[in-house]
């Protein structure tokens, strides 16, 4: 699992996306599966000690292919997200 943002998000929202991940994606020839979690932020956010219990949800999106230039895979997979978020 790689977290295409590269660290944690400061207010709850998306922070930009790296390249990293459509790298691997374009080297390896593998696609990205993206992943939408809801609740980590409100369950850990910055400046915590301790996670609080709250409720968190993954969803699993449709697969990024490694046919598309690794730009391409970038907004592809943050416009995914963003959507469903």
């Amino acid at each position: 699992m790689i977290f295409p943002e590269g660290a944690r998000t400061r207010d709850g929202k998306l922070l930009p996306f790296k390249k990293s991940f459509a790298i691997l994606s374009k080297i390896l020839q593998v696609p990205v599966v993206p992943v939408v979690i809801s609740g980590a932020f409100q369950a850990f956010p910055i400046g915590s000690r301790f996670p609080k219990p709250y409720r968190i949800k993954l969803k699993f999106l449709k697969p990024v292919y490694p046919e598309m230039s690794i730009e391409e895979i970038v907004k592809e997979t943050e416009k995914r997200i963003k959507k469903e978020l």
